[in-house]
């Protein structure tokens, strides 16, 4: 048995190209390119602004359920970590395999920094654009003992931030 999406829209996502971020680094120390510790592009500094040099893959399609969270859900994680979260993204495991992500182990190759672009209908019309940027901040396995691999659909939590780099 294999629980189904309800009411599916399409979740507008570019996958952030951690070997196109890493190869944007110049020999020498971290200026710039991929942090492996924190999975976050090092910021750049340029004058007195900080930016990042974050390369994405072209944007897919992906099939889910799109929701607000509650505001007691956004302060009681399960890490102890409350980032800004507002929505959630629920993934089924047909779709991230049609559409090849996921990976040979069987594990989806949507990840952290990943970045919701948009969300469209089924007709193909925008219903949601973030005002700031909006990442995929974890992803989880969810449904469990449904489905060939044991669970059936992903959870993405998400965060919203600045385009604009804190710098380290």
């Amino acid at each position: 048995m294999r629980v189904p999406l309800i009411k599916p829209v399409l979740a507008v996502i570019a996958r952030l190209d951690t070997t196109g971020t890493w190869a944007a680094n110049p020999a020498g120390s971290p200026t710039a390119g991929y942090d492996p510790d924190f999975r976050e592009p090092y910021p750049v500094h340029q004058g007195a602004n900080f930016t990042d040099a974050r390369v994405y893959m072209a944007e897919v399609y992906v099939p889910c359920q799109f929701r607000t969270k509650r505001y007691g859900e956004e302060r009681t994680t399960f890490g102890g970590d409350a980032p800004l979260t507002n929505f959630v993204f629920v993934f089924h495991r047909k779709d991230l395999e049609r559409l090849s992500l996921l990976g040979s182990d069987r594990n989806p190759l949507l990840k952290k920094g990943d970045k919701i672009v948009r969300v469209l209908n089924k007709r193909g019309a925008t219903v949601f654009t973030p005002e700031l940027p909006l990442y995929i901040y974890r992803l989880d396995p969810a449904s469990q003992g449904f489905g060939p691999d044991g669970f059936d659909i992903h959870i993405a939590t998400t965060t919203e931030r600045s385009n604009e780099p804190m710098g380290r």
